[in-house]
């Protein structure tokens, strides 16, 4: 999904969370040369056709393409309702994040982002370096989730259930 916001005459393609480093609006029109990086990860997005307002969004991780890159038409309009199948499909408890414990946060300010992934905690820094570290239990996500996302009250321990009782194991090797 591409959100193109309009400045005037100029669209400006936004990010609002996805797990791509995009920190500000991307003048896709008018800098065919744009890239938002984060470390060695980067987003690129490039006319494929600009005179028919066609481009394509492209993600690397360390030089590797990551993911399908996508096109998308910057004059094509959708509504809310255009998006309610893609939506109710994200909720059938085998999709991708209704059977794991998720959370990622960019911390530009640190130069670094965090994720979590079941039980295991990634630290990635902007000059490259990778931390990582398996969590061994409930307190443990509860203290990353409090110290390195500032989520104390984020119901850790339901959630861990919740999974359990559809037969997802947090702590097991399997991500």
């Amino acid at each position: 999904m591409a959100i193109i916001v309009k400045m005037g005459k100029e669209k400006l393609y936004v990010d609002c969370g996805g797990a791509a480093p995009i920190f500000k609006p991307v003048r896709f029109e008018s800098d065919h040369q744009n890239s938002s990086r984060f470390g060695e990860d980067y987003v690129n997005i490039v006319p494929t056709v600009p005179e028919d307002n066609n481009y394509r969004y492209v993600r690397y991780i360390k030089g590797k393409q990551s993911g399908e890159a996508w096109d998308f038409n910057s004059e094509q309009e959708y509504k809310m309702s255009d998006f309610a199948d893609i939506i109710q499909k994200s909720y059938i408890l085998q999709s991708a994040f209704m059977s794991i414990l998720r959370c990622q946060l960019w911390q530009i300010d640190q130069n670094r982002s965090v994720s979590l992934v079941n039980n295991r905690l990634s630290i990635h820094y902007s000059d490259g370096q990778t931390v990582k570290k398996t969590l061994s239990s409930i307190h443990e996500i509860e203290e990353v989730m409090a110290i390195d996302f500032f989520l104390p009250k984020l119901p850790v321990a339901e959630a861990i259930e919740v999974l359990k009782n559809l037969g997802v194991d947090v702590f097991s090797d399997r991500v």
